[in-house]
């Protein structure tokens, strides 16, 4: 009878040998897809280069705010990349819920003020319901969202590439904007 070792080894080295071939067999059917090799190298760069961008676009958060803690016992989250707004609603403990909004769908975003707080609201094409919106953000953080998030939407509008540009720059500039363009809406 084997010993538990010797069954385990056996075991082990040849789910190992699957593994390999099944790797290998993929990697072998990749090569012979491309035309020649010299293509699928060349083609690779370019492809790469795309990928890096989304992964940019997708990673890079260009703000962040939360709802105050006192007012709001379960503080919400709004994070703005370059694609898109999540908002994270918390209603208790470890519960959370995530709506994530393409900057495409953008319609309007409006802030109403009081002394110190603030509430974000946001306007969306083509959504079922509106976003529920965001209470007890402080003032300066709602004012520079909106005006990032107007930026946002007239560079979309624009076709503008931004991870090209350095990251504080646009920033400075996405909210110059968006700060003209908030005017030229309430007019």
């Amino acid at each position: 009878m084997q010993s538990i070792k010797e069954f385990t080894d056996k075991v082990l080295f040849y789910a190992g040998k699957l593994l390999t071939s099944n790797v290998v067999r993929y990697n072998s059917a990749t090569k012979a897809t491309g035309n020649s090799a010299d293509d699928a190298q060349e083609s690779l760069p370019d492809e790469m280069q795309k990928l890096n961008a989304i992964h940019n676009k997708a990673t890079t958060v260009l703000m962040t705010c939360r709802t105050l803690f006192p007012f709001d016992l379960f503080p919400n989250t709004l994070i703005i990349d370059y694609n898109k707004v999540d908002i994270i609603y918390r209603s208790f403990f470890r519960t959370s819920r995530t709506v994530s909004i393409p900057i495409s769908r953008l319609n309007h975003v409006s802030v109403s003020s009081t002394f110190f707080l603030s509430t974000l609201e946001i306007d969306v094409r083509g959504f079922e319901h509106r976003p529920s919106p965001l209470s007890y953000l402080r003032t300066a953080d709602a004012h520079r969202a909106k005006d990032l998030l107007f930026g946002l939407m007239s560079a979309y509008a624009g076709k503008i590439d931004l991870t090209q540009l350095p990251l504080k720059e646009s920033m400075e500039k996405l909210i110059d904007i968006g700060r003209s363009a908030s005017r030229d809406m309430s007019k």
